[in-house]
């Protein structure tokens, strides 16, 4: 294992038994001295008893899954705060139909989906108003997407 200079002589009982298996299993294993087969048991030991305490990895994955929810969440809630920004945008534009409630929808999402900053109601004001300056196309919702897509 180590160097005989690097370990410290300690004297201790073993019961005959023990003593007996150290013995017997020496031969099998990678020690080169009882000393060594000593050595390797307890480090085994402690290793089977570190086993017993929460796993790092095991806690790194609950986190990672943690972080994966919560960035879920957080584009869901995203999501959703721009739908309702173009969605009061529209009423200070007025009449809206089931149609343009899910075209806004969809269009909510794709700015978070596109956006690394936040989306303003100036903005929000500004879309509505180019979306309603624009022809309207059944397949089309302005945004280059399908209605049946997101349906």
């Amino acid at each position: 294992m180590g160097n005989k200079d690097n370990k410290t002589n300690k004297g201790f009982w073993i019961d005959p038994e023990i003593d007996k298996t150290i013995d017997e299993y020496l031969g099998k294993s990678k020690a080169r001295s009882r000393s060594d087969f000593i050595e390797l048991a307890v480090r085994n030991y402690a290793q089977s008893l570190d086993k017993e305490k929460p796993d790092a990895d095991r806690i790194i994955a609950s986190i990672k899954d943690f972080e994966q929810h919560m960035a879920s969440v957080i584009f869901k809630l995203a999501g959703e705060l721009a739908t309702m920004e173009l969605i009061i945008a529209d009423t200070f534009y007025n009449n809206m139909d089931d149609k343009t409630l899910r075209r806004y929808r969809n269009s909510g999402y794709e700015v978070v989906r596109k956006r690394k900053a936040p989306f303003d109601f100036t903005e929000a004001f500004a879309k509505v108003k180019a979306d309603r300056e624009k022809p309207d196309d059944d397949d089309d919702d302005g945004y280059g997407w399908s209605h049946d897509d997101y349906d």
